[in-house]
């Protein structure tokens, strides 16, 4: 008998969340349940993903909801710490996104210091960058570079991301191991609209600064016409 042909419950429930057949993964996670067995939940493949991983990666959030229902972990790592929610952000899943989080997935960092909203930010998906700001994403967390989300979105010429992050809190002058800004990364790349994006957002907060400076001026020239 060909066992392609009739494959074992968990390498059929493997297959139905990688073509993201919602209706076979609820029925097979359903007879897993009926049978007290939990072993398809842990299966890994390749690097350690799982399940919940390959659901997040594709997207199928219908699939990736049956899972997380069932009792799978929205956290789980592989060996390089990744977890669902940094592969949904990177691939720009935004419903797998919405599902993670309603289900509490934490938003850690990879062995690398990359977290999901870094990733989100290095491929430019400002609407994943504005739910994973809204879930709690740490603004200025640094990567193994000492890159922050900004950092990532200003080198890649990303002005929406870079917008979004400021105004969820993200702090412009944040220096990486090499000293540079996102701003001076942005510059250095080329990214005009980037650079304008930055000076608009910082011009207010220097207007003090720059009041502080100038008034002195106007103070003298005004008792030395």
């Amino acid at each position: 008998m060909d066992a392609a042909a009739h494959p074992s419950p968990s390498e059929a429930l493997w297959l139905a969340c990688e073509q993201g057949d919602d209706a076979k993964a609820r029925t097979l996670l359903a007879e897993a349940r009926k049978a007290g067995s939990a072993d398809a939940l842990l299966l890994r493949r390749r690097h350690g993903l799982t399940l919940t991983h390959l659901a997040a990666e594709r997207g199928h959030f219908r699939v990736l909801t049956e899972l997380l229902a069932s009792g799978a972990a929205a956290d789980v790592v592989t060996a390089a710490g990744v977890t669902p929610l940094h592969l949904a952000a990177e691939r720009g899943r935004n419903d797998a996104v919405d599902v993670l989080v309603a289900f509490g997935a934490e938003q850690p960092a990879d062995a690398f210091g990359s977290t999901p909203l870094h990733r989100a930010a290095f491929a430019g998906h400002v609407d994943i960058v504005a739910m994973l700001l809204e879930g709690g994403a740490i603004e200025d967390a640094r990567d193994a570079n000492g890159h922050t989300p900004l950092h990532v979105a200003a080198h890649g010429g990303y002005d929406e991301v870079v917008r979004e992050l400021l105004r969820g809190g993200a702090f412009p002058h944040v220096r990486d191991q090499h000293g540079q800004t996102a701003r001076v990364l942005a510059a250095r790349a080329g990214h005009s609209g980037v650079v304008a994006a930055m000076d608009m957002f910082l011009a207010p907060q220097d207007e003090p600064q720059l009041l502080s400076l100038v008034m002195p001026v106007l103070e003298r020239a005004a008792l030395n016409p």
